[in-house]
This record gives C-alpha cells, sequence and structure tokens, in this order.
C-alpha cells in the first residue's frame, strides 16, 4: 500500500517570507506561510545533499485573543506625510504552527487514492495505531522518498517511522524515537532533521524547545557542512526567535551552497526587518529572477524600495505584481498609501477604494484612507472609517486615537474625550507606546478647548495658560507625565460641543469670508512630494492672511501707534498671532506654541527643529530636492573650515585634498575624510557645520543660521544619481535649526527693525495705493521679515504656514495680491534657509508670486475677526467645508 497524505510540514517550518507585510492581518484572517518538503535522494546507494520537494501552506496565528493581536506590532504609519518612516513594519509575534496537508505520491496511484488519512484525524490527532504507522513507513522507504536517507532499509525505516509520527500529531513521541535512534546512530542527519522540526512544532516559543532544535540543526550542519537545508532550517529558527543577525548568517550560507527564491525571499526578510532596505530590495529581486511569478515578493520588494523614500520607483513595482495578481487588497492599499506620500489625494483614493472593493472588511485600507481623508482636512469622512475599523478590530489602539482626534478637531470634545479614555483604560501593550503616550496630550488639550470654547481668542492666552512642562514634554514627543501636574478640569456640562454646521447654516458674512478667502489659502500649498493638500489648511491659512491684512489696515492709518483692546501696542509678534491662532486648529494632534514661551529653563536649554534629509537607509521625501544642494554646500563648508584650520597652524592643506573632497559623493565617504583629516576634531560619531546670515539692521552683522549635521559610521546615502550603498549605517544628515535664547534676540531685533522700518515707509501716505517702486520697497521689507521668521524657526510647528499666510497678509493690506502659486517642488523654509540673504530670498519669491492690484477691497470685506470672535466660531467654519462656495459666490 503507498501512502497518500500527511498532516503537517516534515521539516520546513517556519518560512517567514510571507510574513513580511505593510500592514497586520485583519482580524479574519491568518498569515499564510509557505513551506516545503525535502525529500533526500539516493544516488548509488549514497546520500546526497540534494532533495526534492514538494509544498504545502501552514497557518500562522499569533496566540493572543482575536482582535488583539496587533498591539505587539508596529501599526502601519498613519499621519506622518514623511512616510520613509511610516510604520510599513514586519510583524514579529511568537508562532504557533496549524497543521495542513500534504501529498507525497502521485495522484494517479489508485491506492494513493482511497488512503485518506485526513478523514481519520479532523481532531489533529491521528489515532495511534502502531501497525498504520509502520504501513506509513514502510510506504515512505519504498518510494524511495526517506528525507537524508542512507541506503540502509533498516536505518530508513526508523527515519521514517519518526517523521510520520511528527506528521500524525505525536510530536513528543517521534523525539522520544528519533532521540533513541540518535543516541545508536548519531551521524543520522535525517534524524536530527526530524527532531529539530519535531521539537519546533511542539512550539519555539519555549526556550528549551528552540534551543534543542537550534543544537539539533547545528549537529546536522556539523555532518554536513555544504548541505543548504541545515542552514536554511536554522536560519528559520533564529528568524522566529527575533535572533536575525544569527539568521542572516545561517540563510547566507545556505545561499551560497544553493541559491534558490525561497532563500533570497527569506533574506530578503531578515533584511527589510534591520531596515536594511537596499540588501533587502535586492534579494526580492534575485528571488524574482528566479521565479518571476511571484506577485507577493514583487510586492515586498516595492516595499523594501519605498522604505528608502523611492516612492515613484516602488509604484512601478507594485502595479508588475498588480499585473499579475489584479484582487491584490494589500498591493492596492500600498499603491495608495505611496500615492497619498507623493501628495495624490484623488490616485491614492482611488486606489484604496479599490482594496475595499476587493476586501470591505481590510482594516488596514480603512485605517490609512481615514488617514489621509483625516490630513486632506475630511475630518467627518476620516471619523467613518475609523469607526468602521474599530467594528472590525476593537482594539485596534491606532483606530482608536484617532477617532478620539477627528472628533477633537471638529470640537465635539465630549466624544473626543470618551474615545481618548477607551484607549486609555483598554491599552495593553507597552506602557510607551506611541498612542498611549499621546493620547494624554489630546485629552488633557481638547479639555482646555472645550473650556474656552465661548471666551473671546483675545482674552486668553494657550502660551501662558497650558502647562509649561507638558509643552515642554508634548512639542518634544516626549511621554507625558503627571508629576507635578494638575489635570485640565473635567468638561462643564454647560457648555455644548461645536454643532456641525454645513456651509448654509453659516452666517451670511461667515459664508461671504470662506469663499473669498480660500483661494488665499491654496496659495499656500506645496506642490511638492510628500505634502498632501489640506482642505481645513487652505481654509484656516486664507482667512488668516484676511485678518491680518485687516488688523494692518487698522495699523497704517492710526495717526499714534495701534494699540489692541488689552492696550498693547500692535507689533510684528501680534500680526503673527493671528496666524498663529488659526494654524493651531487645523490638526490638534500638531501643538503649536512659541518656543520663547516655554519654561525658561528648556528655553535656555534650546530647541532643534530637524529636517532629515537621510536617517539609515531612508531618505526623506520631502527633501530629496535638496539633498545635492545641501550635500555639496557641506563639503564647501568642509573645505573652507580646513584652509582655515590650516592657516591656524602655519600649515597648508594637502594638494591632493580638493579634487578628493570633490569625488565624494557618500555621506560615509565625506565622514571618513573629515575624520581621517582632523578638520573637526576625531572625537565623536561625526561633524556640524553651521551657516551664517546677514544682519539688516548691522550692516556687517552676521546672524547664527542653520546647522547641518553629519553623524554615523556607516553607508546609508549617496549622491543622487549615484548607485546606493548595500549596508546599513547609523547615517543621520540634517538640516536643524538651533532655537536659543541668545539666537532668538539677535532675530527679534531684526524683526522689530524691519517692522519699524515698514511702519514707517507705509504711513508716508497710508491713504493712498503706493506706486509700483514704492511698493517694491515694501515688497522687499515684508518678504524679509518673512526670511527672518522662517529662519528663526520660533514656533514648534507650522513656522512655514505662518509665515507665508503673513507674508500674504501684509501685501493684501497694501492694496496688493499674490496670484502665482509657489512652483513646483519648492519648499518655503527650506528655500529661506538656502537663500544665503534676505535680498536672495525676496527676488526667489518674487519671481513666482505674480503680485497685481486686489480685485478684493479687504476692508469691504466682513471682519474676520468680529465674524469668528470665538473658538466655536472658527471651528463652525472651518468644518462647514468650502464645496458650496463655487455655487454661492465667486472665488
Amino acid at each position: 500500500m503507498t501512502l497518500l497524505q500527511f498532516k503537517v510540514v516534515l521539516f520546513s517550518f517556519i518560512q517567514l517570507n510571507s510574513m513580511i507585510i505593510a500592514v497586520l492581518p485583519s482580524v479574519e484572517s491568518r498569515v499564510q506561510v509557505n513551506l516545503d518538503l525535502h525529500l533526500q535522494k539516493i544516488n548509488n546507494g549514497q546520500p546526497q545533499c540534494s532533495s526534492t520537494r514538494t509544498k504545502l501552506q501552514l497557518s500562522i496565528d499569533p496566540p493572543m485573543p482575536r482582535g488583539l493581536r496587533h498591539i505587539s506590532t508596529v501599526q502601519a504609519g498613519y499621519k506622518d506625510s514623511n512616510c520613509a518612516h511610516c510604520g510599513l513594519n514586519i510583524p514579529n509575534p511568537p508562532i504557533s504552527i496549524a497543521m495542513d496537508e500534504i501529498r507525497i505520491c502521485d495522484s494517479s496511484d489508485e491506492a494513493c487514492n482511497t488512503a485518506v488519512l485526513r478523514d481519520q484525524c479532523q481532531g489533529g490527532e491521528c489515532p495511534f495505531d502502531q501497525a498504520t504507522i509502520k504501513e506509513y513507513a514502510l510506504a515512505i522507504v519504498e518510494k524511495g522518498i526517506v528525507p537524508f536517507a542512507t541506503g540502509d532499509e533498516q536505518v530508513d525505516f526508523k527515519i521514517a517511522y519518526g517523521v510520520v509520527l511528527l506528521n500524525m500529531g505525536y510530536p513528543d513521541q517521534a523525539i522520544a524515537h528519533l532521540s533513541e535512534l540518535i543516541d545508536n546512530r548519531p551521524d543520522l542527519i535525517g534524524a536530527y532533521h526530524a527532531r529539530g522540526a519535531a521539537l519546533a512544532k511542539k512550539g519555539i516559543q519555549f526556550p528549551v524547545n528552540a534551543e534543542l532544535a537550534i543544537n539539533d540543526f547545528s549537529k546536522a550542519i556539523r555532518l554536513d557542512p555544504q548541505c543548504a537545508v541545515g542552514w536554511e532550517r536554522r536560519a528559520e529558527i533564529y528568524s522566529a526567535l527575533g535572533r536575525t543577525k544569527e539568521a542572516l548568517n545561517d540563510v547566507s550560507k545556505a545561499i551560497e551552497f544553493k541559491p534558490s527564491a525561497r532563500l533570497y525571499n527569506h533574506r530578503g526578510t531578515i533584511n527589510f526587518k534591520e531596515e536594511n532596505y537596499f540588501s533587502a530590495a535586492k534579494d526580492f529581486e534575485d528571488s524574482v529572477k528566479a521565479e518571476p511569478n511571484q506577485p507577493d515578493t514583487i510586492h515586498l520588494m516595492g516595499l523594501a524600495v519605498y522604505h528608502q523614500g523611492k516612492i515613484r520607483e516602488a509604484i512601478k513595482i507594485y502595479e508588475k505584481a498588480l499585473e499579475l495578481k489584479h484582487d491584490f487588497v494589500d498591493c492596492f492599499r500600498s499603491l495608495a498609501h505611496a500615492y497619498r506620500e507623493l501628495g495624490d489625494y484623488e490616485t491614492a483614493l482611488t486606489n484604496f477604494n479599490q482594496a475595499l472593493i476587493i476586501n470591505p472588511m481590510h482594516v488596514q485600507s480603512l485605517q490609512l484612507r481615514g488617514s489621509m481623508f483625516y490630513q486632506g482636512g475630511f475630518s467627518q469622512a476620516s471619523l467613518r472609517d475609523f469607526k468602521a475599523c474599530l467594528t472590525l478590530e476593537p482594539y485596534n489602539e491606532v483606530c482608536q486615537y484617532m477617532k478620539g482626534l477627528s472628533y477633537a478637531a471638529m470640537g465635539q470634545y465630549y466624544e473626543a474625550i470618551k474615545s481618548n479614555t477607551k484607549l486609555m483604560v483598554s491599552h495593553i501593550g507597552p506602557a510607551n507606546s506611541n498612542e498611549f503616550d499621546r493620547v494624554k496630550y489630546i485629552r488633557e488639550y481638547s479639555r482646555y478647548l472645550h473650556s474656552h470654547l465661548d471666551t473671546p481668542m483675545s482674552e486668553y492666552s494657550m502660551d501662558e495658560d497650558i502647562n509649561g512642562s507638558m509643552k515642554d514634554r508634548w512639542v518634544k514627543g516626549q511621554s507625558f507625565s503627571s508629576v507635578s501636574y494638575k489635570e485640565q478640569p473635567g468638561l462643564d456640562p454647560e457648555i455644548s460641543d461645536v454643532d456641525m454646521l454645513t456651509f448654509y447654516d453659516l452666517s451670511e458674512d461667515a459664508q461671504t469670508l470662506l469663499c473669498k478667502t480660500y483661494p488665499t489659502g491654496f496659495l499656500m500649498q506645496y506642490d511638492a512630494d510628500g505634502f498632501l493638500p489640506s482642505v481645513r489648511a487652505h481654509v484656516a491659512m486664507g482667512l488668516a492672511s484676511v485678518e491680518v491684512a485687516q488688523a494692518l489696515q487698522k495699523v497704517w492709518t492710526s495717526r499714534k501707534a495701534y494699540r489692541l483692546n488689552d492696550g498693547r501696542k500692535f507689533g510684528w509678534r501680534e500680526m503673527f498671532d493671528i496666524a498663529v491662532k488659526w494654524r493651531r486648529l487645523i490638526d490638534p494632534d500638531q501643538p503649536v506654541f512659541w518656543l520663547d514661551q516655554m519654561p525658561n529653563v528648556n528655553f535656555e536649554a534650546g530647541y532643534n527643529n530637524h529636517m532629515n534629509l537621510v536617517r539609515g537607509q531612508v531618505s526623506n521625501i520631502r527633501f530629496s530636492k535638496y539633498f545635492d544642494i545641501i550635500f555639496n554646500l557641506t563639503k564647501k563648508m568642509v573645505m573652507q573650515h580646513g584652509h582655515s584650520l590650516a592657516r591656524l597652524k602655519n600649515d597648508r592643506l594637502d594638494d591632493k585634498f580638493p579634487y578628493a573632497l570633490e569625488k565624494i559623493a557618500t555621506c560615509d565617504e565625506l565622514l571618513q575624510m573629515v575624520k581621517k583629516m582632523k578638520i573637526v576634531g576625531s572625537n565623536g560619531p561625526g561633524f556640524m557645520v553651521s551657516t551664517k546670515i546677514s544682519s539688516t539692521k548691522e550692516k556687517g552683522q552676521k546672524l547664527e543660521g542653520a546647522l547641518i549635521t553629519l553623524t554615523g559610521d556607516s553607508q546609508g546615502c549617496k549622491k543622487r544619481g549615484n548607485q546606493e550603498a548595500q549596508r546599513t549605517g547609523n547615517v543621520l544628515f540634517s538640516l536643524d535649526t538651533a532655537t536659543t535664547r541668545k539666537r532668538t534676540e539677535q532675530y527679534h531685533a531684526e524683526l522689530d527693525f524691519l517692522w519699524q522700518f515698514l511702519v514707517d515707509e507705509v504711513k508716508k501716505d497710508p491713504n493712498k495705493l503706493p506706486k509700483d517702486a514704492e511698493f517694491d520697497v515694501m515688497t522687499n521689507i515684508i518678504l524679509s521679515i518673512a526670511y527672518y521668521f522662517y529662519n528663526l524657526m520660533p514656533l514648534s510647528r507650522g513656522t512655514s504656514s505662518v509665515a507665508y499666510a503673513v507674508a500674504l497678509g501684509l501685501i493684501l493690506s497694501l492694496g496688493r495680491e499674490v496670484t502665482g502659486r509657489i512652483p513646483r517642488g519648492k519648499v518655503m523654509d527650506v528655500e529661506a534657509i538656502l537663500a544665503g540673504s534676505p535680498e536672495a530670498f525676496a527676488t526667489l519669491a518674487k519671481s513666482w508670486m505674480d503680485i497685481k492690484v486686489s480685485k478684493t477691497n479687504i476692508s469691504s470685506l466682513p471682519s474676520v475677526e468680529e465674524t469668528f470672535p470665538t473658538l466655536r466660531y472658527m471651528l463652525e467654519v472651518m468644518n462647514a467645508g468650502v464645496q458650496a462656495c463655487n455655487l454661492t459666490c465667486a472665488t
């Protein structure tokens, strides 16, 4: 009698290659793992390392309660546009092995078709019938498919007997039987493999089983070190245990002896998990070359490329995967997320929708589409997706957090805090998880905003009211601390939440302002990779610009120094405060505070604003077009510093140094040269160089500009156009701004000077529209104010949008308007930092602003401040949206 079917895998028990997924499986799914049965061949009575294999699938289920399995893993990135680090990580839960079936005989064999073992083993363990076990073992021997057979029928029968025990669900008996065999014949590779598989079957989440299995495969390797199978099996154990260095070594050894698509896939998985994306992409590419029809592996290759910041290249790879597998829901999700990172809202939405048409219960598509809706300014739409997500996965912390955030953005603070509290109470994962940390800040902030919903905005200050320590920790991304912190009072039942009004529910003045100001807000949208358009931001900053303009017209026409209701003299700070007020309401998850109003001890220490260009092997898509400029600037500054250092030592640089520096193309090479030449000292992991900018107030004086930081000890970035390094590094190449007290005071002096200069120029004849020559002088002053504000980086978030909104408002106040959009690829704060001088920045900005005489008289519009005097009114107009504007009023 020949054998038809076995249950369970024989050897290959932890094939991790199918576990690199952009997000976790939904509640109803299990991870499907591709497995191979290795069958040893005999040649002239001698065992051969080469083998045949029979494929099957295993279902791997994390041993967690349903709905909780996402907790121990890193969730998909849900908000950051800088998605090089947005969280497309590999889950690594404890592994348990479910049983599956394997057919190892010719399906045309009549005996095979009658021996239906699965019907006898439905409970997961076959009846222990020694006669049947012997019969199956003999069938394996007769078929010549004993794993690592010796050619000795008696020995091979004993190996086969252990294999049958394992496959019939008796791992303990298999281990005992194989141990006895090994005691008598310690040279049997097949016995070690079978016993290692049995130990893994018992569960490698138990350390004893894992170590014993590793020991068995290690012995098999020692017996035949050139056999790839042993290295591969041990690598699988190491991978599952998170011992990635050892796993990489073993799977690389297996590839050395016998490369295959599966092995490249496995190594790509490990490299991906180690954030070695260059090598991961290469491994997946090699796997596809070996077996082209692998849509899953092609998708993984796309993810590895995506994580390098090469979004467009990743998109092309995803599309290839979809050509092979038209209903590939995970790939549609990844494709949508890539388009979202490019800022292509419509194409991203189309692909998210396609993923959800294929699988309406695809949790991660709901989560990521909801995130896109939120960032696009559609809080009500995002709320629907997060609610649907939580219906499917009630304990999904990302969706729970984003649900509360969506409510908070709309001013629905009762529901926001209810959602916040649910997350805090039901949290099971690490105490310092991302959502668990931030939800406490959102709860406290929501309580504060709710209590001030109906208080005139001019009568309170968030910067002064909110606890200094909380502000400091929040803007730094640190864990919430309750030490010496007094919680905000609970919600006052006398204060209702913000009503969800439609456009037609707004007052006539509010409708007019919304439609008239939105085009101005839209002018502030960057047309650059990594920046998703936000209707909410356009509404807020358009209103901010017009309110700035209306306030300034009072300043220009006031005979004396214009003062606010509280007696304060109106200056540049009050002008920027108007824009800050609106910027804060775009996203409550982005704390916008003046850094000089942080606690003194923290402000003295300083705050750093980081613009990471490269981190490890991840390129920041937002600033990728500036990489060459900044990298070459860094080399130029290193050269200058080298010459200066040589002059101090009455020495001269090596004549070869300039040529060698010019040829440098990688961060690693530049680091090595700087250390070798001792240009900036040899201590520490890297170096900083600082830029200088000219003072307008004090001619010839220089102010501290930005810091360019390069640290690390391995290759991690390349000059654009060159081939990337193939190994992970700790490289950090960033453009930083250090906001300290001394530096802030210097910049404030510049802003004071320029503000007074502008006031004097305008007040020469405030009731007349400035002539072109006069206006050009004023425009240069306005853009100089923006220039110093950009370079100072005085806000924890939102400096760029606030600076541009104020600049547009200043121009509006003088009877002109900007009609040109910021050019493709330009990012205003980076342009200001790299401009070198206020004059250069003003010339650059004017080249695209296309400033014309304003078509709308700002003074004829309703007052923004009077129409939206409180937080409630401001949120109502931001929630209403602009969809009806084209139908009711001209834009």
